[in-house]
């Protein structure tokens, strides 16, 4: 599993899959021609002659940006951050698919998905009651015990992993598919708190959670009709994916009345996608356009934690079984178009564009699970060589910044001292983040 942010595109999901399709920025439900089809359209799989094998990588680089800050009548509250987070994931993928017969096609792929995460380092923040450290803790703090502000340490990590074998049938001008998925995931999140200096992690506060291996069961189902020979519809639905993430979580480390790891049971569901194309190719050239929509809301809008014992303390001062995260993610509808030329004979170029409004909505914007990217481009190239077909992508999503809810967790997290102690007028607090993805594949025809 990747460490450090795994970035997707639409949503927690990838633009695209594949090299190939990663030039045309993911607009491949009704072309076909790659292994990844598994995962696109599995109604596609017979399109290629010979089976192929084909595997490769795509490294994702993220910039991620968090900003707020506090602004009170009390001068020793007042705070701002700035903290920028680069990270780097590499992802592989690998499969082969090919004809059994002249009807049946199958194949079997071993692909990520996507995933989400951040993290933070020595945001500056208030004690969560607006009092000194030494107060706020009991214990007595070397260094800036009688201050109000400490640093605060966030990281989360998420990812989403297939095993897919797949089927198509040809019945004249209709392909008809169906895989089958193998789905694996996992999550771990940290918040700790430390003095004014980052120095030392400050006892008796936190939250530690780390998930078990999670497994589950999802399906593609597609579909697609040959209008001409030249042209080409398709449609493909892919199921939710429901983990239960159980695990364990250690809250308040050094507090000895929670000495002990706690467990939790979580349950997570990736939604349910439907997307539908359109190709078109003729001599040298091919368009390719998709339309799509992803269901968040009726699947991931709150996340809930409930431990075996009441360790969550609440803003309000009582303790709790349920630790709440509230992502408020809404739907997307999303748009791809891809354009492939061949240059001359085993030379292609390719180039897409895909649109996704970010699934965030401002109460749920916080420096871990965000992904604010709406626009992406994409550039590719494709050189052939007998037997062997080799495709570098580049897919760049532009900057989006993304201003966050006075009603959000994070804010009510930061801004609430007591029962009669709200301030949430005074913090306000956004995220930025752009990325870019290398991709590279290598196709092989197994003649």
């Amino acid at each position: 599993m990747p460490s450090g942010w795994l970035y997707a595109g639409n949503g927690m999901y990838m633009i695209s899959y594949g090299a190939r399709y990663g030039g045309l920025a993911g607009a491949a439900t009704a072309l076909g021609g790659s292994v990844m089809d598994l995962h696109t359209n599995p109604a596609l799989l017979g399109l290629n002659a010979e089976p192929v094998f084909e595997g490769g990588f795509r490294i994702n680089y993220a910039q991620n940006e968090y900003r707020d800050q506090f602004i009170d009548s009390d001068p020793l509250l007042n705070y701002a951050n700035h903290k920028t987070d680069y990270t780097v994931a590499p992802l592989p993928y690998l499969g082969v698919a090919g004809r059994l017969n002249d009807a049946l096609a199958g194949g079997l792929a071993l692909y990520l998905v996507g995933g989400g995460g951040g993290q933070f380092t020595d945001i500056i923040r208030n004690t969560p009651r607006g009092t000194t450290v030494q107060e706020f803790t009991g214990y007595p703090v070397p260094i800036g015990s009688d201050i109000k502000q400490i640093r605060e340490n966030v990281f989360a990590r998420m990812a989403h992993a297939r095993l897919a074998p797949g089927l198509s049938v040809h019945l004249g001008d209709w392909h008809v598919g169906v895989t089958l998925a193998g789905a694996f995931g996992k999550m771990e999140m940290r918040r700790t708190l430390s003095d004014i200096t980052g120095s030392g992690e400050l006892p008796g506060q936190g939250l530690r959670y780390k998930s078990d291996p999670a497994y589950a069961l999802s399906a593609v189902i597609g579909i697609a009709y040959d209008v001409t020979e030249s042209l080409r519809l398709g449609y493909s639905y892919s199921a939710p994916t429901v983990f239960h993430m159980d695990g364990h979580m250690s809250v308040n480390a050094g507090d000895p009345r929670f000495y002990h790891a706690t467990g939790v049971s979580m349950r997570m569901s990736w939604p349910e996608t439907h997307r539908a194309g359109i190709a078109w190719s003729e001599e040298r050239w091919t368009i390719s356009a998709d339309v799509g929509y992803i269901n968040w809301s009726s699947y991931l809008r709150t996340v809930k934690f409930e431990l075996e014992d009441s360790f969550i303390e609440t803003p309000f001062g009582f303790y709790s079984n349920t630790l709440l995260m509230n992502l408020y993610l809404r739907d997307q509808a999303l748009f791809a178009i891809g354009l492939e030329y061949e240059l001359t004979e085993g030379l292609t170029v390719r180039c897409g564009y895909n649109y996704t409004r970010a699934n965030l909505e401002s109460a749920g914007v916080n420096p871990l699970f965000a992904v604010l990217t709406e626009h992406h481009a994409a550039l590719g190239l494709g050189i052939q060589s007998g037997v062997y077909m080799l495709d570098f992508a580049v897919e760049y999503a532009f900057p989006n910044r993304m201003r966050g809810a006075d009603t959000s967790n994070w804010d009510i997290g930061h801004a609430v001292y007591g029962p009669g102690d709200i301030r949430l007028l005074q913090f306000e607090h956004e995220r930025s983040m752009q990325a870019i993805a290398f991709i590279m594949g290598v196709t092989m025809r197994l003649n």
